[in-house]
């Protein structure tokens, strides 16, 4: 249980648009003091509503209250990403002040009442401690990887949309393990969609096909080694957040490296080469999965190290 309060603290600060908000509406076309409008709005909200919140969640559940505050933030955030409208943003943070309104107080009760049951009320200023210390490295990912977001795709609406994904799971976290393992892979599959559809900005922005495949490859190592390092050390939310951002780049990669293939290629073999291309993807994928399985079982247990193979294909 230790491990889903420090994976939720870890995801909930994923909000990838909270440096770049007054940039984004400004983007929207908003003066100044509309975003001042809005954001006193939000802070009004959330003031009204913190007490009877609290209050909803100790009468009927704790866990269902952090479930409405995410699905309240998901709403939030997929109004700010698509509208443009200035009356429909007020919804956007009414949403945003019910998701943070149910969602403080709430989670620390749940981790106090989880040691309470389990006799280990003497250990709350640790374990808080803990969980609150990987809130801030979900901070400091978040910055990196929003950064990132404007830099490649140029629009603010997309640290938004991004900006979902961790909430969904967070959603999960508070559910089965086999709903985690679907949802994990439906967003996954999500990012990797939009990822591929927008492989050519990336290529755009790099100046060619053969520079974004050249950024793709240093952000591919820099990321390796940030996966590499948090196995070794425990890390398991960064680990996590690695292979996410991994799986990402593939898809941007992917697209770049069949559209390298097919400029290098006749039109009259072209179909030939790719299906070449695609054999000999498969004919890898079958000679490593069996010795990357093999990895696995010989690393050992202890120490976070036995998926260092994964991560290292």
């Amino acid at each position: 249980m230790l491990f889903r309060f420090c994976l939720y603290g870890f995801l909930k600060n994923q909000q990838y648009f909270a440096p770049f908000l007054i940039l984004a509406f400004r983007q929207k076309q908003l003066s100044f003091t509309m975003i001042g409008l809005l954001i006193g709005f939000r802070e009004v909200c959330i003031n009204f509503m913190e007490i009877p919140t609290g209050a909803i969640a100790d009468v009927l559940g704790r866990r269902a209250s952090m479930i409405c505050s995410f699905l309240a933030y998901i709403g939030a955030f997929a109004i700010f990403a698509m509208s443009q409208r200035f009356v429909s943003l007020f919804v956007a943070m009414f949403f945003f002040s019910v998701g943070e309104a149910f969602r403080t107080g709430t989670h620390k009760a749940m981790i106090f009442a989880w040691l309470e049951h389990h006799g280990r009320e003497n250990e709350k200023i640790k374990v808080y401690g803990y969980t609150r210390s990987w809130s801030k490295i979900g901070s400091a990912v978040s910055v990196i990887a929003a950064a990132a977001m404007v830099f490649f795709l140029e629009q603010y609406r997309w640290v938004f949309l991004f900006s979902i994904a961790p909430y969904l799971l967070n959603i999960i976290n508070f559910q089965r393990t086999g709903l985690l393992v679907g949802a994990v892979y439906f967003v996954l599959f999500s990012l990797g969609s939009v990822a591929s559809r927008h492989s050519h900005v990336l290529a755009d922005r790099a100046g060619s096909d053969e520079r974004g495949a050249r950024w793709i490859w240093v952000m591919n190592l820099v990321f390796f080694g940030v996966l590499a390092g948090a196995l070794m050390s425990g890390f398991l939310m960064l680990a996590i957040a690695g292979f996410v951002v991994l799986s990402i780049l593939q898809n941007f990669w992917r697209p770049l490296l069949i559209g390298r293939v097919a400029n290098q290629t006749r039109l009259d073999q072209m179909a030939t080469v790719l299906s070449v291309e695609s054999q000999a993807k498969s004919l890898l994928a079958g000679l490593l999965a069996p010795l990357l399985g093999l990895a696995v079982d010989l690393m050992p247990t202890q120490g976070g190290l036995r998926f260092l193979p994964v991560g290292v294909a």
